[in-house]
């Protein structure tokens, strides 16, 4: 098992797969300046060519980021609790998608934490517009 915290890929990479402990491998608190709140974030699969990822994330209970926009497309795969966002609530199972460009808002609910696998698809930036 791998248990670096990110794998990063490019084109002198062996192909091959790439197996991961999330168990073993330790996670980052980030803080979010702009919500004045941190969250968890267990970095796994960097594409340094492009900037795609793949992250495991935990948002706390009441966390939420408003009105924001990413130069990236991405996806939120809720694994546990609930995804809140501007379209509704989202539970286990759940996949949201946001073209690249998309105002949006979402964190977890005021009830659970929420468990879920962020995909990006290119390297990009959050931008808030409140």
């Amino acid at each position: 098992m791998n248990s670096e915290t990110v794998v990063g890929f490019n084109e002198n990479s062996e192909k091959k797969p790439v197996y991961f402990d999330l168990n073993t491998m330790p996670w980052e608190t980030l803080t979010d300046e702009h919500v004045g709140a941190t969250f968890k974030d267990l970095k796994m699969v960097l594409d340094e060519r492009t900037g795609m990822r793949v992250n495991l994330s935990v948002y706390p209970r009441g966390y939420y980021k408003p009105r924001h926009i990413h130069s990236c497309a991405h996806g939120i795969y809720v694994i546990s609790g609930t995804l809140k966002t501007d379209e509704g609530e989202f539970g286990p199972g759940a996949f949201v998608w946001y073209p690249e460009g998309t105002v949006m808002s979402h964190g977890a609910t005021d009830r659970e934490e929420c468990v879920f696998l962020y995909i990006q698809d290119k390297a990009g930036e959050l931008t808030y517009l409140d």
